[in-house]
């Protein structure tokens, strides 16, 4: 897979994670279970779950289209491992290759949600990562 990819489900499932999705082994040995867990738990986030801003609500809605539509999300074996780690200049650097294309231009504020500054503040912040 490529490494852009890798990073940019990192970003996306972190944001699950920063609003209180919890990554569990599912109990039956099943491999989709984890990766439905998540398609359930972004379907039911309610609005403001990623704030009050207009713009929370717009990246909420993009959010939400891109785990319920992808089928990368749709197993778990799709998913980046349990505790797998990425620095934010590598995110960074995934999200405008994402963005090239014209599409996917709300990743910048996801970015900016789950790191607190901007794509473009991430080389001053090369030190700072975040784990799923």
């Amino acid at each position: 897979e490529d490494v852009n990819l890798t990073r940019l489900k990192i970003l996306i499932l972190k944001a699950a994670m920063n609003v209180g999705f919890e990554r569990n082994q599912p109990a039956n040995g099943s491999v989709s279970g984890p990766a439905n867990a998540l398609q359930a738990y972004v379907k039911a986030l309610p609005t403001g779950s990623f704030g009050s801003l207009p713009w929370h609500a717009n990246l909420l809605a993009s959010y939400k289209d891109l785990v319920l539509s992808d089928p990368t999300f749709r197993s778990a074996v799709t998913l980046p491992a349990q505790g797998k780690r990425a620095n934010a200049l590598d995110v960074s650097k995934s999200v405008g290759w994402m963005m090239k294309s014209g599409q996917y231009l709300w990743l910048k504020d996801l970015y900016r949600l789950v790191f607190g500054f901007q794509v473009d503040e991430a080389e001053k912040r090369k030190n700072t990562g975040i784990v799923v």
